[in-house]
Parts: C-alpha cells; sequence; structure tokens
C-alpha cells in the first residue's frame, strides 16, 4: 500500500478539492483507493456523494471504542472513504486527547487494510515547527505507511510569502503541488516560474488550473472526472495520477 498525505500550506487552497478527485482518478486507472479525512470540518466526503447530513465517521467509531475502519463508506465507482464524521467540541477534543496519547493507533489500524493500493490522507495544515507538537505526532506516525508528503498551495504572493519567510515553515522539505492556477492571469504565470525556481527540488511537474467544473461538480456529490470526464481539470488530474504513481520509481 502507497500512502499520500496532503496538506494544504494553509485554508482555501483546494487541498480537499485535489484529494477526492485524486482518489477518482487514481480508481480509474485501475487502483483501489482509500481516502481518509482527518480535518473535523468534514468536507472531503461531499466529493463520494455522502449525504452531508451523516453523522458517521472514523472520529466516533474510534471514541467509541469501535474499529474504525468499519465506518467507511463506498462510493459507485468503488473508492473508499473513511469521513471524519461530525463531532461536537467536546468531543472533538476528546478524540484529540486519544490520538495525542496514543499517536501509533491511526498508522497501526491503517497498516491492517488489505487490498488497498493507495491510501491518500486529507491533512491538516503541517509545517516544520507543527512537527514537534504532541497532537500532530500521530501524523508522523503516518510515515510509517510508505507515504510522501505533498502540500498544496496557489501560485499567490501569501503562499509564497508564507513558504519563504515564516519560521513555521523552514527547512520544509515536502513535495509541493500548484493548484488554482489562473492560465489567463500573468500574476499566476509569473508566481508559478518563481515557485518552481526556487523550489525546484520540491515541486510537482504537474500544476492544476482554477477550473470551474471541479466546484460543479462538489455541488452535485461527484468527482470531476465523473462529472466532467472531458474537462481539462480531468486531463490534469489523470497527469496528476500519472505523477503520483511514479513517486515510489524515482527518489526524491
Amino acid at each position: 500500500m502507497k500512502t499520500l498525505l496532503f496538506s494544504g500550506c494553509r485554508g482555501g487552497v483546494g487541498n480537499s478539492s485535489v484529494t477526492a478527485n485524486l482518489a477518482a482518478t487514481l480508481q480509474k486507472n485501475g487502483h483501489q483507493t482509500l481516502t481518509l479525512d482527518l480535518n473535523d470540518s468534514n468536507t472531503t466526503s461531499l466529493y463520494f456523494g455522502i449525504d452531508p447530513r451523516s453523522s458517521r465517521g472514523w472520529g466516533q467509531a474510534l471514541l467509541d471504542g469501535h474499529d474504525f475502519s468499519n465506518a467507511a463508506f463506498q462510493s459507485n465507482d468503488g473508492r473508499w472513504m473513511l469521513p471524519y464524521g461530525s463531532l461536537k467540541l467536546e468531543e472533538r477534543y476528546r478524540l484529540n486527547a486519544i490520538l495525542s496519547s496514543k499517536p501509533e493507533l491511526l498508522s497501526k489500524t491503517l497498516a491492517k487494510l488489505k487490498g488497498v493500493d493507495f491510501l491518500i490522507i486529507d491533512c491538516p495544515t503541517i509545517s516544520t515547527q507543527k512537527w514537534a507538537w504532541a497532537e500532530y505526532q500521530y501524523l508522523k506516525e503516518l510515515f510509517t505507511l510508505n507515504a510522501r508528503l505533498i502540500t498544496t498551495l496557489t501560485p499567490s504572493a501569501p503562499d509564497y510569502s508564507l513558504l519563504k519567510n515564516h519560521p513555521d515553515w523552514r527547512d520544509y522539505s515536502a513535495l509541493l503541488l500548484l493548484n488554482m492556477q489562473r492560465p489567463e492571469s500573468q500574476l499566476h504565470h509569473d508566481l508559478r516560474l518563481v515557485i518552481q525556481t526556487e523550489f525546484h527540488e520540491q515541486i510537482l511537474p504537474i500544476a492544476l488550473s482554477q477550473d470551474i467544473t471541479v466546484a460543479e461538480a462538489c455541488a452535485h456529490l461527484q468527482t470531476v472526472v465523473s462529472y466532467a470526464p472531458a474537462s481539462q481539470a480531468s486531463k490534469e488530474f489523470l497527469a496528476l495520477a500519472h505523477c503520483c504513481e511514479n513517486l515510489w520509481r524515482v527518489a526524491k
């Protein structure tokens, strides 16, 4: 099983959209995928056709002392999904306490899964300094699962400045994925070139465009692969899937 951890450099960069649409593309390419949402916003499930009113998720199962893998849903195209679920604030505090005291719990349970080719995890924002926080140790344990970490960002001045100057991101070595690029924007074009130049050892060769069909697909509880298979976004996710398939063949 290969594991892809996706983390936005901040909120609003489309990390959940990337996670879900990549899973659909890899599934279409013949890989069995399982997507795990670690964010309490619980929005990744929308791309899997899960009723947004559903409260079921791995978080509640873990709090109840059950095997949280049993909280998985399967979409019509065969993808498996483990949503975070809908938890009250007090329940989220208790869940975080469990993960902090038993950071290996998630990774050990996931390692037992059979028949999964790609485990794709929608992570909260991870920065260099956050690795030292007790509440993030369970994320570090996920690297025992043959994992690659990819940080999603946009070709914007705030994202570039964040990675370049903020102390939280010093010595950050994850792979980088540009998302929500506007091809008609000269500013986006210029910032993409700057980011590719300054982070050339980390940046993936694929950049995802800002495409309205991605948002439309989510509104229909679908991925863009099923909603608009001929769209530019679908073609770009296919290229991203091929890139991710090769991450284990090329040393980074």
